[in-house]
């Protein structure tokens, strides 16, 4: 099975689900206090109104990875006027990803390239 290039991984952030549920709770809160609808926020912050509501009731998996996650709880959290402060503690610590064996490295497009023109 072939694994992506090292340069390719990134370390994804992990959700404190606590914190999460005290984040989308406001989100739902105030959002109905402004009188908005999901499909006008969905549209506002260009995400899907599933994406909207998986805001609001921590589901990650609607997303991408963790990390569009994040993003998109950033914007809805700014687009609602809510203090940036809301967000602490929201991610509980970074997964680093393993290292890559050097046997399993792929060598970089300069060095295949030269090796084609070259035959090295």
């Amino acid at each position: 099975m072939p694994t992506l290039p090292h340069v390719l991984r990134a370390s994804l952030p992990v959700l404190d689900a606590p914190a999460c549920v005290r984040v989308g709770a406001r989100l739902l809160g105030a959002r109905e206090a402004s009188g908005l609808v999901v499909t006008h926020v969905a549209q506002a912050l260009l995400l899907s109104p599933r994406q909207v509501r998986a805001l609001e009731q921590v589901e990650p998996e609607a997303f991408h990875n963790t990390t569009f996650y994040l993003k998109a709880l950033r914007k809805y959290v700014g687009y609602l006027g809510l203090p940036a402060d809301l967000l602490e503690g929201v991610v509980q610590a970074q997964v680093e990803p393993m290292a890559e064996p050097a046997e399993a490295r792929a060598p970089g497009i300069t060095m295949r390239v030269m090796s084609t023109l070259f035959g090295n």
